[in-house]
């Protein structure tokens, strides 16, 4: 069952880095993975453009949309349990995204159910060739208040 849920965790990771590698957004030093609080925390950032793109209207739509522009991306956050590796569906994550030194933009995840898999995500803009700072508030019930933070580095496109 372990072999299993390994498995399922490192396709995961493959599908957050493939998706990311083409539309320029690059992981700046960091992984796209941490464990925190007993948690494995798995992120991706998608251009918005992907997503919308796709012709189906629910996605499209999700969060309210993207605000029009073309710096626009998707954040989406997975959690399973460090131990069992068994996955969270209940958590309240707010995401703070910003650049190096500057307060950013804060909003709350939103619980995101695609082929049986729960994550959660919102949209963000990031301008330009930048770094920024994602900090994670996960609130999972039974565990402490965890924060988690990661770096990416943006580029114009």
């Amino acid at each position: 069952m372990n072999i299993m849920l390994s498995g399922i965790r490192v396709c995961l990771l493959m599908l957050i880095v493939l998706l990311m590698t083409p539309w320029e957004v690059l992981a700046f030093d960091i992984d796209t993975h941490k464990t925190v609080g007993g948690m494995d925390v798995y992120i991706g950032v998608i251009p918005a453009e992907v997503i919308q793109g796709r012709g189906l209207s629910k996605e499209a739509r999700m969060h309210g949309g993207a605000q029009q522009g073309r710096n626009q991306y998707h954040l989406v956050v997975a959690l399973f349990d460090a131990k069992n590796g068994v996955r969270i569906s209940n958590a309240q994550i707010t995401a703070n995204i910003a650049r190096l030194g500057l307060g950013g933009s804060t909003k709350i995840l939103e619980r995101m159910k695609v082929n049986d898999a729960v994550t959660f995500g919102n949209y963000f803009a990031l301008h330009g060739n930048a770094s920024y700072r994602i900090r994670l508030k996960l609130d999972v019930p039974g565990k402490v208040v965890t924060e988690v933070l990661f770096e990416i580095r943006s580029t114009e496109r």
